[in-house]
């Protein structure tokens, strides 16, 4: 697994993320600066915190509920969750192996499902 990300990378995942889902680039400001740091700290968060994942459900549920607001919809998650996986998997390039993939998509799953939980909950009430 990764030990962390950088804002080079994050910058990639957004070019790739829009070129393969271009209707997701309304919801971003113009410039992509800031939420490319914002996404780095979060999976910095999230990788920091996988030998105690509890950690992390609050802080998702309170994103995934801030993320409903911008019309984030649960579809959206997978598409995030495969377009970084293919942007690490092209940055790694054969040094990415299978297990590597099982690890993200692993934790992506986690993060999404506590994300939409979140939404869900904001929703609801």
């Amino acid at each position: 697994m990764m030990a962390a990300t950088n804002t080079t990378l994050v910058l990639s995942f957004y070019e790739r993320l829009f070129a393969t889902a271009p209707e997701l680039r309304g919801m971003f400001a113009i410039d992509i600066i800031v939420q490319a740091e914002k996404l780095e700290r979060t999976l910095e968060f999230a990788i920091a915190s996988l030998s105690n994942p509890d950690l992390m459900i609050e802080p998702l549920r309170d994103l995934g509920a801030r993320h409903e607001t911008y019309g984030v919809e649960v579809s959206h998650y997978a598409v995030i969750a495969n377009v970084l996986i293919e942007t690490l998997a092209a940055e790694w390039g054969a040094s990415w192996t299978d297990a590597h993939d099982a690890a993200w998509r692993e934790m992506l799953a986690f993060v999404s499902d506590k994300m939409i939980e979140g939404a869900r909950m904001r929703a609801a009430a």
